[in-house]
């Protein structure tokens, strides 16, 4: 759940930083002086790991690298979940022999209680 939670973040974080990148990209958003963005910087609410919303401040570096990271968690969400899909195959497979092995058992067990049985019907009769 934690890795959830802050792949989340990493994703809200990642989505606002992309958004503010964009408009800043965008002409009319650029020569407007309420939008401009000192030395190439910018500012963005990001949420800790506690839910607290802060403000930071950020630049093109900051967003490559948290895109990065990003990136990096869903790949290695999605390694997981190929895990898992292949370990939960497998537990799958597994199950199927022991049911199979103890229905063998089972089997084996009742020939032999039949064989024990025809047994003691020639001993009683030897007797």
């Amino acid at each position: 759940m934690t890795f959830m939670k802050k792949l989340l973040v990493c994703n809200v974080v990642l989505l606002c930083t992309l958004a503010s990148a964009h408009a800043y990209d965008v002409p009319q958003i650029h020569s407007n002086e309420s939008f401009a963005m000192t030395d190439n910087r910018g500012t963005l609410a990001t949420i800790d790991s506690s839910g607290a919303v802060r403000q930071s401040s950020v630049n093109a570096e900051d967003v490559s690298e948290t895109k990065k990271q990003v990136q990096a968690l869903i790949k290695t969400k999605e390694n997981q979940t190929d895990t898992l899909d292949t370990l939960s195959q497998k537990l799958s497979k597994n199950e199927d022999v022991i049911t199979n092995l103890q229905r063998s058992l089972d089997e084996a067990n009742r020939k032999i209680s039949d064989q024990q049985r025809a047994l003691e019907q020639v001993s009683s009769k030897i007797k």
